[in-house]
């Protein structure tokens, strides 16, 4: 499986890593945080889809090893929405709410499955993972197709090394990349042979809560402040 556990496809571009995995991120949240109650939310949401689809029509070809590969295989689509949605959730639980109830956790991922589904994922008899034991049971069954090759390493490298901000964001951005290599599970730390200090972690952690509490502040208005006003609405 020619993909790192971060969720990054052999598609990327050497120099584009990090507008790989923006453009990921955008077409997710832009998705997750509509109001998908409405018909108009709806078709917005579909064109967004045909919109990734018609890039993913453009990313196909093979890997240094001769492997063919295409951006709409089933089983990659599944991989990298399966790890995106589960390091979303499990920074949300380190860093902002531990106590987030294990059902509203399911309901999360089996909501944020119908987004995978209609981008083509697991389609010819699978199935996308919709609760904490199904993402469990992926990731045990495809552990054995991962594979971390030097094309892996220099693209993690690349983006470890050359955050995508300015002189002043920098201390945040590399904040924000020691906290995701602290949340690798163990097997994917190994895998990438990327390890975080004992000592360190607290230290990380306890900067991610502060930059936390600024980021909030600032974003008043933000997507999910106005997700929230929508679905508590009458």
């Amino acid at each position: 499986r020619q993909t790192s556990s971060v969720g990054l496809p052999a598609s990327c571009s050497r120099n584009t890593p990090m507008i790989c995995a923006s453009l990921n991120l955008l077409f997710f949240t832009s998705v997750s945080f509509d109001d998908g109650l409405s018909l108009k939310s709806r078709d917005q949401e579909g064109g967004r889809s045909e919109r990734v689809r018609g890039v993913h029509d453009r990313v196909r070809g093979e890997t240094p090893d001769g492997e063919p590969y295409s951006a709409h295989d089933p089983d990659l689509l599944t991989w990298i929405h399966v790890a995106e949605v589960n390091s979303f959730l499990s920074a949300y639980l380190r860093h902002r709410d531990p106590t987030f109830p294990p059902s509203e956790q399911d309901r999360y991922l089996a909501e944020q499955a119908l987004i995978a589904e209609r981008l083509g994922a697991a389609r010819d008899g699978g199935c996308v993972p919709r609760s904490r034991a199904e993402v469990e049971a992926y990731f045990h069954a495809v552990r054995p197709q991962l594979r971390c090759n030097d094309r892996a390493h220099e693209i993690a490298r690349i983006i470890l090394a050359r955050p995508s901000v300015g002189p002043a964001s920098q201390p945040f951005a590399r904040l924000m990349l020691e906290a995701a290599q602290d949340l690798l599970p163990p097997w994917a730390a190994g895998l990438h042979e990327l390890h975080v200090s004992p000592a360190r972690r607290p230290v990380i952690r306890l900067g991610v809560q502060a930059m936390g509490g600024v980021l909030r502040w600032s974003m008043y208005d933000s997507a999910e402040t106005r997700a929230r006003r929508r679905t508590a609405s009458p």
